[in-house]
């Protein structure tokens, strides 16, 4: 029989600016348990994306419903399920979806997906996946190893922006996902209103990443290159790195390891 060392659940409101309490969450689980810094970015990516999912699919956007994501920390992995009990989907589905989003065309930017990767991210990052319906309602089942101990802080996403000669210069600071993605696409979409064309986004103080920060990153490279102008990436750190290398962006998007290499490179 498997050892239950601590079992938590915890429920919220199919609202999207609920979904970063399930990061805190998660930051606050992982105290409790020996990962690695690698391994804490990927169940907390995890999870967002999953109560994001159930957000935006089993209840259409509709608040007003609930949300459950009921942490199982075992002796050798932690085990996460995600409850909903609005529209369901096929289980046989859950394979299909993965390679659906990953499927694209990385030179045709008109076709390039700004949405649908979230399966995809959590069958690459996660040990096991599995997906059922109950009576009560809908379950995604993540399954994730234990290894190493490290954690982080989580911050909001700040912009700072700087010109060197003709390049127009995005520092970003903290997370990069559904709470403030927007933030991004509204700078970026002001900068080419202004003729401001070469941007050069310096990822270096971002921690964390999600498939609604990848798509609104879509959205401002297919803007700029539809201007005339150009967009380009530097200073990913190792887990965001990952995420693009994950959902095949890294394909998509110029990307530099280091700030001279991309100011050079215009």
């Amino acid at each position: 029989m498997i050892k239950v060392i601590k079992r938590i659940t915890l429920s919220i409101e199919s609202q999207y600016q609920n979904v970063p309490l399930v990061s805190a969450a998660v930051h606050k689980l992982s105290a409790l348990i020996p990962f690695g810094h690698m391994d804490t970015y990927a169940t907390e990516l995890c999870v967002t994306e999953a109560v994001v999912n159930s957000i935006k699919h089993a209840y259409e956007d509709e608040p007003n419903h609930t949300v459950s994501v009921i942490f199982c920390l075992q002796a050798t992995e932690l085990v996460i399920e995600i409850q909903d009990t609005g529209k369901s989907m096929d289980p046989s589905l859950l394979e299909a979806k993965r390679d659906a989003a990953l499927n694209f065309d990385t030179m045709d930017m008109d076709n390039i997906p700004e949405s649908g990767r979230g399966l995809a991210i959590i069958q690459s990052y996660m040990d096991e996946v599995h997906y059922r319906v109950e009576e009560n309602g809908n379950y995604l089942k993540m399954k994730k190893k234990i290894r190493q101990s490290q954690g982080d802080e989580m911050v909001s996403m700040e912009i700072t922006e700087a010109r060197i000669n003709d390049i127009y210069l995005l520092e970003l600071s903290g997370r990069l996902d559904a709470t403030c993605s927007g933030q991004l696409k509204d700078t970026v979409s002001t900068m080419i209103d202004a003729k401001k064309k070469n941007l050069l986004i310096d990822f270096s103080d971002v921690h964390f990443i999600d498939s609604s920060g990848l798509g609104m990153l879509v959205a401002c490279l297919r803007s700029a290159t539809k201007s005339g102008g150009t967009f380009k990436i530097t200073s990913l750190q190792n887990s965001p790195k990952k995420l693009f290398e994950v959902t095949r962006l890294d394909r998509v998007f110029e990307i530099f390891d280091d700030r001279d290499s991309a100011i050079r490179s215009f």
